[in-house]
């Protein structure tokens, strides 16, 4: 968001796979406390500026169109997979669909879908998507190498 690209979701999004399109649920952005300072001082900022503290987790009053709205559509560029490592530079390396399609069934665990309901629409999605696994230490630099791969439209 920082680098010009728009929240857009949290951990989940909703998405129509017949689209292959993301639909936004127009939530309020949260963060957790404190700010982590390699993310740096920005972010910081930010949430000092818009932010609204409760405990541990800051709430985001994002304004001037930082957020998508509820019901905003967008095509879904690629599937990502987040992986953290202990150090190193961000990177980007392709996976196979199945591997995306198998990441992205765990994610869906407990949400109440059958694997049988939900597979063939995840597979169907995904086989026409690019896939990687982001592997990152630092989310600057993580948020630095996606804006670099998926520049903000």
């Amino acid at each position: 968001m920082l680098r010009g690209a728009r929240l857009w979701a949290d951990d989940r999004v909703l998405v129509d796979p017949a689209a292959a399109c993301a639909i936004a649920l127009g939530l309020t952005a949260r963060m957790r406390l404190p700010v982590p300072r390699p993310v740096g001082p920005a972010l910081a900022a930010l949430v000092d500026r818009e932010g609204r503290a409760e405990g541990e987790t800051a709430w985001l009053a994002l304004t001037d169109g930082r957020a998508a709205r509820f019901g905003e559509t967008a095509a879904i560029a690629a599937v990502v997979l987040p992986r953290r490592v202990e150090a190193g530079p961000s990177s980007l390396e392709r996976v196979s669909a199945g591997l995306a399609t198998r990441a992205l069934l765990d994610g869906a665990a407990g949400l109440g879908v059958g694997v049988g309901d939900l597979l063939p629409t995840l597979a169907a999605c995904v086989a026409c998507l690019p896939c990687w696994r982001l592997n990152w230490s630092s989310s600057d630099d993580a948020a630095a190498r996606l804006a670099q791969e998926f520049p903000p439209a």
